[in-house]
């Protein structure tokens, strides 16, 4: 019998069992997750740019990934011990390009760490304030105190 794909499918289904066919599935399954990670790495690599990544969501991805890595090491399943390990290292992948972009796209400003970390309490000291104080709008009540024009001209 000649090793071509239809004979291949056909010896496949006869010796099928609905143990195999849930097995292929998670072997498909595993290879699409672990083969989704690609596209990213590429779109960063190519782009150098995080925009539009959330980090939250691929740190999200990474746990999982990890625990997942975790439980199929228990199981003793070689096959998904490498599926989640190779989903594992790419999500970690993903998540160190778009730590780095992040901080390289923001290098600097420090606009990253007032991102990441929180604000610490003042210890009793205030803050002064950069920023100009706002000139009042027309019609104001503020600006009908004698500085517009018209009292200017009364007052004279």
């Amino acid at each position: 019998m000649p090793c071509t794909l239809n004979n291949i499918f056909k010896l496949f289904v006869r010796k099928a069992s609905m143990a195999n066919l849930f097995e292929l599935s998670g072997v498909i399954g595993g290879i699409i997750i672990a083969g989704s990670y690609i596209p990213q790495i590429y779109k960063l690599l190519k782009t150098k740019t995080a925009r539009g990544i959330s980090t939250i969501f691929v740190t999200a991805l990474l746990v999982g990934s990890l625990l997942l890595l975790i439980y199929s090491l228990y199981a003793g399943d070689a096959l998904f011990i490498a599926l989640n390990a190779s989903a594992s290292i790419l999500a970690g992948t993903v998540l160190a390009l778009s730590i780095y972009y992040k901080y390289h796209e923001n290098e600097g400003s420090g606009k990253l760490i007032r991102k990441v970390l929180p604000k610490k309490a003042g210890k009793g000291k205030v803050e002064k304030s950069n920023a100009r104080p706002k000139k009042p709008k027309r019609g104001s009540r503020a600006s009908k105190r004698g500085s517009s024009k018209k009292s200017k001209k009364k007052k004279a």
